[in-house]
């Protein structure tokens, strides 16, 4: 089990100093990422053509125009689609407004009957749609104004639809804003209309759904604004205030014990990774491989105007006639349908590594899978998490297809590993020159090959990324001797919980020669969830799902101690008022026993 400092520890550095280094960041920063001000959220004025945006909405609502609300197949997708369909009923109240969801996992905006029929003056397409240039001249064509509110690249700004997108607007210095921030920005400036402006919920009571987009969409939580943005959200969410989306509120219900270690919710303390483990998988499950009609309830959870609202009970043992809030009903597909995804992921994740395995696919720096489309395409990406995760090198889950001029070619999800050797995964496939296409966010990404140059993209791959040289070494913020680690040092770094998300990975640490005694362990829940925990001094160590034959081994008798290195993540554990420090231990190992006379 080799380890490797991140950084060397600097001396002049206090713990939490060290690991906000690591992470990259300046030391004139931190004091603004530790306590970050309200100033950093930039005028919306900063974004391209948003006053023009509200400006044309103002006059389809004068003219009280149907619009409708084009809702993208992601977490992001629906609570930007969401935050915008409530904020406008809440505030617009004559507003004539619809949405559309997709029947699959689809991007941007769908052209159906209805919108070629003409039914619609306006549309909206928010978190999506800045590069479906030839909907928008089609859109145009038609007479229908589009409004896109979105943060995907774009090569260039479409001329036949108003787009607002942090991108594209040089002003606009976040580019880790995701959709539901930009229509949360919409939102601000709509609330400078003075004319119509009789607002009852401003832009500042969606917080919550833009917290959970943020994140559930990977932002960079380095970005000081998009760090306030989700910190704003979770007050809310922990504040229990009247005016939370009632969906998220459910489900925040639902997962307490998980994310708090508690029953029920009275306004314990929601982290970002609580929101990002618990919360955004639920809505992605749905996503993914939801049937239409789940889709439709769990979009329709989100909206206020809609939550509460009885509809026929698919409740097992449900009677005729029976009923049951979309909320009651909503909160449990969300549940089902990411345990029917489990299930196809995990059958799916061993015949891949079978393959893995008996073609030596692991010895090449990006792992390819070709999977004969017996995989649900809206799977590729997760199970190329799984690859990553296990082998810590990018991925390609790809399906073969033939186009009518008789190209073969490979389309599916890209996943990368963020890190030193290969920090955008998407812009080195471009850079390559030989992807068709390459679209979405940096380290998760939709792609597309033909069959010649994916062959020689592996090739180019395993010449300039050396994933399949490197050592299997894990970085660490810190390794300490089981006999100097201070009990303050653990907690300092489990105060840290509110902070850890995407881009600032959560602190690992290195304890070698812990010694563990017949008396200094326990087996916690033999029965149902075998946990391991030893007591060194004042410190907890916890391994969850360990095996009760093996903890058998471990200082078999009173007069044997076993010896172990662990890599773990630090934590506090509030019981009755107090705070204890713990390390929950991620990998150990045994390194022999010794007998005490």
């Amino acid at each position: 089990m080799e380890v490797k400092l991140i950084n060397e520890i600097n001396l002049n550095f206090n713990t939490i100093e060290q690991i906000l280094f690591n992470r990259g960041i300046a030391i004139e920063d931190m004091e603004d990422f530790l306590h970050t001000p309200d100033d950093v959220i930039h005028p919306f004025q900063d974004l391209d053509n948003i006053t023009i945006a509200r400006d044309c909405f103002l006059k389809h609502y004068q003219k009280k125009s149907k619009i409708l609300i084009q809702v993208d197949c992601d977490t992001d997708g629906y609570t930007s689609a969401a935050e915008l369909y409530n904020y406008l009923r809440a505030n617009y109240p004559e507003v004539d407004l619809e949405y559309q969801v997709h029947d699959d996992k689809t991007h941007g905006l769908e052209i159906t009957e209805d919108i070629l029929n003409k039914r619609y003056n306006l549309i909206f397409i928010p978190d999506a749609g800045s590069e479906q240039f030839e909907e928008h001249k089609k859109l145009y064509d038609l007479g229908i104004d589009v409004i896109v509110l979105d943060h995907h690249n774009c090569s260039y700004e479409s001329s036949n639809a108003i787009v607002v997108n942090n991108q594209l607007s040089k002003n606009y210095q976040n580019k880790d804003l995701s959709g539901v921030g930009v229509v949360w920005q919409f939102c601000r400036c709509l609330d400078e209309d003075y004319e119509f402006n009789q607002h009852q919920a401003p832009a500042e009571l969606f917080l919550d759904l833009v917290s959970l987009g943020l994140n559930a969409d990977m932002m960079d939580i380095k970005n000081l604004e998009t760090k306030k943005l989700i910190e704003y959200g979770l007050r809310q969410i922990e504040e229990q205030n009247s005016w939370n989306n009632t969906f998220l509120n459910g489900l925040i219900h639902k997962q307490t014990y998980s994310m708090t270690g508690e029953r029920v919710y009275h306004g314990q303390e929601i982290t970002p990774m609580g929101i990002l483990f618990y919360i955004a998988p639920l809505i992605n499950a749905v996503t993914r491989v939801g049937t239409h009609e789940e889709r439709e309830i769990v979009f329709k959870a989100f909206l206020e105007d809609a939550v509460e609202q009885e509809v026929p009970s698919i409740k097992r043992g449900h009677k005729p006639g029976d009923t049951e809030t979309i909320l009651e009903q909503a909160k449990r597909i969300v549940t089902n349908v990411k345990n029917r995804q489990k299930k196809h992921r995990d059958e799916a994740f061993i015949v891949f590594e079978k393959n893995i395995t008996e073609d030596y696919l692991n010895t090449h720096s990006v792992i390819f899978i070709d999977a004969k489309g017996a995989l649900d395409k809206n799977l590729n990406g997760l199970v190329a998490n799984q690859i990553i995760g296990k082998y810590n090198r990018p991925a390609l889950v790809m399906s073969k297809f033939t186009t009518e001029d008789g190209i073969v070619k490979y389309a599916g999800s890209a996943r990368g590993v963020d890190g030193d050797i290969c920090h955008d995964f998407r812009k080195f496939i471009l850079n390559s020159g030989l992807a068709e296409y390459a679209q979405g966010h940096p380290n998760a990404f939709g792609v597309c090959f033909t069959e010649e140059n994916l062959k020689t993209f592996l090739e180019y791959a395993t010449e300039q990324l050396p994933y399949n040289k490197i050592e299997d070494t894990l970085n660490v913020d810190f390794v300490f001797e089981a006999a100097d680690l201070n009990p303050q040092t653990v907690l300092d770094i489990g105060s840290l919980a509110p902070y850890w998300g995407n881009g600032f990975k959560e602190a690992i640490v290195a304890i070698k020669n812990i010694k563990i005694t017949s008396q200094n362990k326990t087996l916690m829940s033999p029965d149902k969830n075998p946990t391991l925990k030893i007591m060194v001094g004042n410190i907890g160590f916890i391994k969850f799902k360990i095996d009760p034959a093996f903890f058998e081994t471990l200082a078999p008798n009173n007069y044997t101690s076993t010896i172990v290195d662990i890599i773990g993540k630090c934590n506090i554990n509030n019981w009755n008022g107090n705070s204890y420090p713990q390390i929950l231990i991620e990998n150990f190992e045994v390194k022999g026993n010794i007998t005490d006379f």
